[in-house]
């Protein structure tokens, strides 16, 4: 558990208490080596991370805090990364709604780009076909 040399833990260990005597000790292990690894795979989170595997995270490194452990950093960096996937979001959400505007906008465009050339073409019929004079 090489995480305790470079982040100094000073785990407490109290709810460990209500557990026998004889599990403490394999307790306190496990909880110490989930916390060793969650550190190692938040260390290693991806950009394109969900935001559930973070919700994950978010709630262990909670649990692990009631344990002791001094969770402050990972829990801001949690925060922050699901604030800027929620921004990312709103931008995509955003985007999509935009893009389909623009289809819209564009079929309106072709509409009356059609409309102008048939008005156009049937303009040019009445020019060449000569209209029957007028007699009064």
């Amino acid at each position: 558990m090489e995480v305790f040399k470079r982040v100094p833990e000073s785990p407490h260990f109290s709810k460990l208490s209500e557990i026998r005597q004889d599990f403490r000790e394999g307790y306190a292990l496990g909880v110490m080596a989930t916390f060793s690894g969650l550190l190692e795979k938040f260390k290693d989170l991806e950009a394109d991370v969900p935001i559930s595997q973070l919700d994950s995270l978010k709630d262990s490194f909670t649990e692990l805090e009631k344990h002791g452990f001094d969770v402050t950093r990972p829990l801001s960096r949690i925060e922050k990364l699901l604030v800027l996937k929620d921004r990312q979001l709103n931008v995509l959400k955003k985007q999509k709604d935009l893009d389909k505007k623009i289809i819209v906008e564009k079929r309106k465009s072709e509409q009356e780009c059609a409309k102008m050339e048939r008005t156009i073409i049937i303009v040019g019929f009445e020019l060449l076909i000569p209209s029957p004079p007028c007699i009064f």
